[in-house]
C-alpha cells in the first residue's frame, strides 16, 4: 500500500469515528490527537453552556460560526476560539 492510501484509509476512519463520537478529528501533524470540529453537544459542554443557550445565542447572532458536514453542525476548534475571545471582549450590558 503506497503512503497515499495509507494517507486516504487513515482519514476515511478518522471521519468514521467523528460520526459516531459526534467529535471530528482530522489527522494534523500540529495537533496530534486535537479535536479539529466539535459537535453542538460537544461545544457546549467544553464551554459550559446549554444547548438552549447556545441556540438563543445563535438567533441574536452571537454564537459562533459553524459548518455543515452532511446533516451535522460542527464548530470548528478556531471558530470556538474566536468565539470565546469575542465573547470576553464584548462589553457588559448596563442596567
Amino acid at each position: 500500500m503506497s503512503s497515499d492510501q495509507h494517507s486516504r484509509r487513515r482519514t476515511l476512519q478518522t471521519l468514521e469515528e467523528s460520526l459516531r463520537t459526534g467529535v471530528a478529528r482530522l489527522p494534523d501533524a500540529n495537533h496530534p490527537g486535537e479535536q479539529d470540529a466539535y459537535s453542538i453537544d460537544v461545544f457546549c459542554q467544553r464551554n459550559g453552556i446549554s444547548k438552549s443557550f447556545y441556540h438563543k445565542l445563535q438567533g441574536q447572532g452571537l454564537g459562533p460560526r459553524t459548518m455543515r458536514l452532511g446533516s451535522r453542525v460542527l464548530i470548528t476548534r478556531e471558530d470556538a476560539r474566536t468565539w470565546r475571545k469575542q465573547r470576553t471582549a464584548a462589553p457588559t450590558p448596563t442596567a
